[in-house]
């Protein structure tokens, strides 16, 4: 039973690299928050989310970075 899970953990790391990372982030940062009750644990899996959508997105070789940038670059507006 351990070897199994260790070995579908390993598959996981080996194939969705960026998205087990991102997954791992979101919910490092999100146990900081954790003790403080429940809206905070629904930060948690929100992180978690955003975590899994941008690792998944450099897995498939998108420059998430690039993209933030234009986004922000064009909507920003000061004021």
């Amino acid at each position: 039973m351990k070897d199994e899970i260790l070995t579908e953990i390993r598959n996981l790391w080996d194939n969705h690299k960026s998205a087990s990372l991102g997954v791992l982030l979101g919910l490092l940062f999100g146990v900081f928050v954790l003790v403080f009750g429940f809206w905070n644990m629904v930060f948690v899996a929100l992180c978690a989310g955003l975590g899994l959508f941008i690792g998944a997105k450099r897995d498939k070789g998108e420059d998430v970075m690039a993209k933030t940038y234009e986004y922000v670059k064009a909507n920003w507006k000061r004021g």
